[in-house]
């Protein structure tokens, strides 16, 4: 993206967020009348901007669940909860799109770990589909760095997805306890690196990579998990019969945006290569101990993801070989 074309993005999203919500489409049709890919562009900036505050760590389908109607009577699922036939035994956390727990399956006498549909989204048939997606895409690929899928149900009006129990940390959780070793951080990157491969071999691109979304187990091996917002690209396939129906659509900012590439962050049509992007960040961000780019806003984040040349990771640690 030039210097200008973003100039002209900024000048209008500020000319926008200026205005009552109300008013903002008449006036975007009409600033951005003969240039649908500027309104494009300045809608996924609108889009992040409202809720910016969570934007540089969060992915957008956890704000959609923070912003949903407050009336909304959500299932309390806690241990000793029965879904199906896993006993819930303990809150993991938070992935892409729902709540993680680890879960006995009373049928094959094994742990494992169960993400939740939240009870905001259980009533919109779109977030079931999804939901679906994830199964469908994970479930799709066979692959030692990529989280296993057992099952999708539905009991007592709460969708849920059972995959594999993965003990250890995730790599935000490793980053945060201390940083790692240029050994360890280049080890894992290469596994997930290896993990993504195969799924773009099989079409499906993740969009959502970042440390939260590495698991490491004990033995260091790693799992890449929440391919929730995955998509299938049938540009990468060569020889795929079927595609995966499409549940998003060009203009929608879908990820996290500190970790999005360049073509992510402006809504636009992405393949593998955005993934590799994501990973290259969470390098730096594991070699060197901080992110590449910086913005005090979305905004000025986004700008930086498509203009700024990141100093080199040596620079900032030492330890990493400058050749």
């Amino acid at each position: 993206m030039s210097p200008l074309r973003w100039q002209e993005i900024e000048r209008v999203f500020n000319e926008t967020v200026e205005r009552p919500q109300s008013e903002r489409s008449a006036f975007l049709a009409a600033v951005c009348a003969g240039d649908p890919k500027l309104r494009e562009e300045v809608e996924a900036l609108l889009a992040q901007n409202s809720s910016e505050k969570n934007l540089l760590d969060q992915p957008v389908w956890e704000l959609l669940e923070e912003s949903a109607d407050s009336h909304t009577i959500n299932v309390t699922i806690s241990p000793g909860t029965q879904l199906g036939p896993y006993k819930i035994e303990a809150r993991l956390g938070a992935g892409g799109m729902g709540e993680v727990f680890r879960a006995y399956d009373t049928r094959l006498g094994r742990i494992v770990a169960i993400k939740v549909l939240p009870g905001a989204f259980s009533s919109d048939p779109s977030f079931a589909k999804r939901l679906l997606q994830e199964a469908r895409a994970a479930s799709a690929l066979n692959h030692p760095n990529i989280i296993t899928v057992h099952d999708i149900s539905r009991d007592g009006g709460i969708d849920f997805l059972v995959m594999e129990y993965v003990p250890g940390n995730s790599l935000k959780e490793l980053l945060t306890l201390g940083g790692l070793s240029l050994t360890d951080a280049l080890n894992y990157i290469a596994q997930a690196a290896d993990g993504l491969a195969a799924a773009h071999a099989a079409g499906i691109v993740h969009r959502d990579i970042k440390p939260g979304n590495i698991m490491i187990t004990p033995q260091k091996q790693v799992k890449v998990l929440d391919f929730g917002i995955a998509k299938r690209n049938p540009a990468l396939q060569e020889c795929a019969t079927e595609a995966l129906t499409q549940l998003t659509s060009p203009g929608t900012v879908i990820g996290t945006l500190a970790y999005m590439s360049p073509e992510q962050t402006g809504g636009e049509n992405i393949d593998g290569r955005s993934d590799i992007f994501s990973l290259c960040v969470v390098l730096y961000e594991a070699a060197s101990g901080r992110l590449p780019f910086h913005g005090v806003s979305a905004l000025s984040l986004v700008e930086a993801i498509a203009t700024v040349q990141p100093a080199k990771a040596s620079t900032i640690n030492t330890r990493i070989p400058k050749s």
